[in-house]
């Protein structure tokens, strides 16, 4: 390989290879060890001691050494690993200092791609992790029981002790599943243990492992927690090594991004269990996800896209014709040789290329050899407002930050000779992908008829990443759905997500969401006309025979206590009803027994009980024999409406125009209610007793069994 030498600034702190902890000097050596493989001439250099020749690559990982380098007129590239700079916020110094190291840059990296968006500067890249598997190897062991293993150097700069890793919450959800967990890291992880005293019989905590060490450990082990609060890299290391030695990831991850062989959850008990037994009932899946995962990331694959980002010194033949011919030229000033030299010089190059994306944010990037600058503006041609506009060079890229489908209009105004080029957004027969980022059963049911209209309206072809793709797959033959494992380098138009954006909610929607129900959701962020449509989701061959006895159809179990029906007699007496009725009553939740501490909540007495994990098919199954359905605000409810079932949905904690349209929906609106669509709270997902205005549950509790039992005798009218 022809080029100058690359040179890698040491932090200073520890030897590269690390002889203990140290992530950034591991990917600095990483880096080093894949580009001698590749034929370049890699150094690793403290910043003092550099012979710098003009064309070499100096990156930095350091905020204050490339600080320095801009002191010294040294041009450089920097990666940001510093989690701090977020943790801290804007107005810090740390974000400060880290902000002039990439501005000050030939090009900067991160890690994570929310610190993107999050810095806005047109020279930052993402770039990943990567992973060497000849080191973190594979070893197929035949395990009689899971072992769940947490990696990690909790803490931050300012507090070693605080629980940023979530240890506190895996051994919480180990202890609960009666699993052993070990716990490996640094020795300043033991601050915190010493701060919290964890009394769980089959919890191993060790420090300061070696790498032959720790890579016995990954193989030793099944399951990988990682239910962390925030990280500079995703994936971080730790992450790519457990998965690289074969162990499923069960773990938060940053909002809009997917990593085949995780299962992404929230920060909260209920959840990381969740998943944690999603992961277990597929475990040979999320095995062969992760490790295709880390074979795609691995170090030399990193390092050749590193390089590619690299400017070298170019071809010296073109500008010395070009000064060559400019001694010819007699009586000009200084500025006129300038722009002779400029058109000599560019006179021998390619027209710059110009590249449109919508990933899903709409995305200007020019390259090339001719150094000009444009006015870039991001239109919303249906309201002809400007959404964003700015100015850039050559060789740099620009994007507005609205994540929603708007049609786009961008002008491109060539400022040196005032040509401009005009680009709309285009759909038709172009390859489109749609992002369900939400795992749950409702949220999908809700939105999959969507994803199909926007494919009709504009005539493109879709590709859907989803959960339960087999549920939807026979019925919508147009689209092409993906799991989320499969490759994310295909080469699409556009990109969508459906979801939750809480913290970003004005770059996704119109509206306020909680003035969003859950379908026109979706239709708010594809740009569609809200109209409630119900999915296409079963075969009439999958109806069971009508037998002698008639059944109804109940789930009680949710996942926070405010969703469920709280009134402490209500469910019971519901069942009693039904079968002093003649009916038959059949629970198909998937927990028969489901809370937290003592609101631990138990299915009804004198039911059938069908809770389990089953196959979606075999709920549909299920409730297409059923005569109604009787639920909460739950995947299960919008399931059996899906069906063509009357659903009695009782509800206190969300308002009636949140879900589907069913004349046998229950309020009470005569005591506190509809604290999820109100913009004063944010539902906490991490705190089982959610309660905003602490009324303990009254929402629920005051929906009595009268209020239910009089929409039980209209459905079963309606059925005569």
């Amino acid at each position: 390989m022809n080029m100058n030498k690359i040179i890698n600034i040491t932090p200073g702190l520890l030897p590269i290879p690390p002889n203990g902890w140290g992530a950034v000097e591991k990917i600095i050596w990483e880096y080093h060890q894949n580009f001698l493989s590749l034929g370049a001439d890699s150094q690793i250099e403290y910043l003092d001691y550099i012979k710098y020749t003009p064309g070499d690559v100096v990156h930095i990982h350091i905020a204050d050494l490339a600080l320095l380098a801009q002191e010294r007129r040294l041009p450089y590239y920097f990666t940001c690993h510093d989690h701090h700079a977020f943790l801290y916020g804007k107005e810090s110094e740390c974000f400060k200092r880290n902000l002039r190291a990439i501005q000050g840059s030939i090009k900067s990296f991160v890690p994570a791609k929310y610190l993107v968006d999050y810095f806005n500067v047109p020279n930052l890249y993402y770039l990943s992790h990567g992973v060497n598997s000849e080191i973190f190897k594979f070893v197929n062991k035949n395990f009689v029981d899971h072992k769940l293993l947490c990696v990690a150097n909790n803490g931050f700069l300012h507090n070693k002790s605080e629980d940023r890793k979530g240890f506190g919450l895996a051994i919480q959800v180990a202890k609960f599943l009666n699993l052993p967990i070990t716990i490996a890291g640094p020795i300043n992880n033991k601050k915190f243990f010493d701060e919290n005293n964890f009394d769980y019989d089959k919890l191993n905590i060790l420090y300061d492992l070696s790498e032959g060490d720790l890579v016995r450990l990954y193989q030793d082990h099944t399951i990988f927690l990682h239910p962390s609060l925030l990280e500079a890299g995703h994936p971080n290391l730790t992450l790519l090594e457990a998965m690289s030695c074969g162990l499923p990831v069960v773990g938060t991850y940053e909002e809009n991004s997917q990593l085949p062989g995780l299962f992404k959850v929230e920060r909260s008990f209920n959840s990381l269990r969740l998943g944690l037994e999603t992961v277990i009932s597929n475990y040979n899946s999320y095995k062969e996800k992760a490790l295709l995962t880390s074979k795609e990331k691995s170090w030399a694959s990193i390092s050749k896209q590193l390089i590619n980002h690299y400017h070298f010194s170019v071809n010296m033949k073109d500008e010395l014709e070009a000064i060559y011919n400019f001694t010819k030229i007699k009586n000009t000033t200084r500025s006129e040789k300038n722009k002779i030299f400029s058109e000599i010089k560019n006179s021998h190059k390619n027209p710059n290329i110009i590249k449109i994306g919508f990933y899903p944010s709409p995305r200007v990037e020019i390259t090339g050899s001719l150094n000009k600058k444009y006015r870039v503006k991001f239109i919303e041609d249906s309201t002809k407002k400007i959404r964003h506009e700015g100015i850039i060079n050559t060789n740099m890229w620009i994007n507005c930050s609205l994540k929603r489908f708007c049609d786009w209009k961008i002008e491109v105004e060539d400022l040196e000779n005032g040509i401009t080029e005009n680009y709309k957004l285009d759909l038709k027969n172009k390859k489109i992908k749609i992002i369900n980022e939400s795992p749950a059963l409702g949220d999908l049911i809700a939105w999959m008829p969507y994803v199909d209209e926007f494919r009709k309206i504009h005539d493109c072809e879709i590709y859907f990443y989803t959960n339960n793709k087999s549920v939807f797959s026979d019925f919508y033959p147009e689209i092409n759905f993906k799991d989320y494992s499969d490759s994310f380098e295909e080469d699409y138009y556009a990109v969508y997500s459906l979801g939750f954006f809480s913290g970003e909610k004005h770059l996704f929607y119109t509206k306020e969401l909680k003035d969003l129900n859950l379908q026109e959701l979706a239709c708010n962020i594809l740009g569609l006309q809200y109209k409630e449509i119900k999915p296409k989701i079963f075969k009439k061959e999958w109806a069971k025979k009508k037998s002698h006895k008639k059944y109804v159809c109940i789930a009680t179990q949710s996942t926070s206590q405010c969703k469920y029906w709280n009134n402490p007699n209500g469910w019971q007496k519901t069942v009693d009803y039904l079968n002093n009725l003649g009916y038959e009553v059949v629970c198909i939740d998937r927990h028969s027994i489901f809370g937290a501490g003592r609101w631990m909540n138990k299915i009804p007495d004198n039911c059938i009980d069908k809770t389990g994990a089953l196959l979606i098919e075999d709920r549909i199954k299920d409730l297409l024999g059923c005569e109604f359905f009787i639920g909460l605000s739950s995947g299960l409810s919008w399931l059996a409406w899906a069906c063509d079932k009357p659903v009695i949905m009782i509800s206190g904690f969300t308002k009636p125009e949140n879900e589907f349209e069913t004349p046998y929906r229950i309020i009470n609106e005569k005591v506190c209610n509809g604290c999820w669509n109100d913009k004063e709270f944010n539902f906490d997902s991490s705190d089982w007793l959610w309660c905003p205005r602490n009324k303990n549950f009254e929402c629920s509790k005051e929906i009595s069994f009268e209020m239910v039992k009089e929409k039980i005798d209209e459905a079963i009218k309606s059925l005569t």
